[in-house]
């Protein structure tokens, strides 16, 4: 497992955020699932942890068949909407930089205040996972809370 202390920040790719909103125990393997939750269950725990925030392979990807040696083989790393332009991207719309330390609830804040359903459904939208509309309905879920 990727959390050695309490304290440990948990790095995540910053589209990665969105996921965490839709997501219903679906991925690559059992290994990715599993790991997912465990990343899940810290936040919903303890929201105050600290979550640094990047645009490579994080925690998340320990277990993805495209993480290959610790790079994203998803898409090439700056096309259109590769996964790295969807952090990009991310960034620039909640105002922060890659390699930002901030608490998971104050992130959530973020995407509460700034992200609605037509950003997500251009950064998403070669997603294979968009079609199930999870995330969707997990924003929708955050931004009536």
């Amino acid at each position: 497992m990727f959390l050695k202390g309490k304290t440990e920040v948990i790095e995540l790719r910053a589209h990665h955020l969105l996921c965490i909103l839709g997501f219903r125990g679906l991925g690559y393997s059992e290994e990715f699932v599993a790991n997912l939750k465990k990343i899940i269950t810290v936040f919903r725990v303890d929201g105050n942890r600290e979550v640094r925030l990047i645009h490579w392979c994080d925690d998340v990807c320990k277990y993805c068949l495209h993480n290959i040696e610790g790079r994203c083989q998803k898409k090439n790393g700056f096309a259109e909407n590769s996964p790295t332009m969807m952090d990009l991207n991310l960034f620039e719309k909640l105002g922060i930089s890659s390699g930002t330390v901030v608490q998971f609830n104050r992130v959530m804040a973020l995407i509460k205040e700034r992200i609605d359903l037509n950003f997500m459904k251009s950064i998403c939208r070669d997603c294979e996972w968009k079609n199930l509309g999870y995330c969707e309905d997990g924003l929708k879920r955050l931004v009536s809370s």
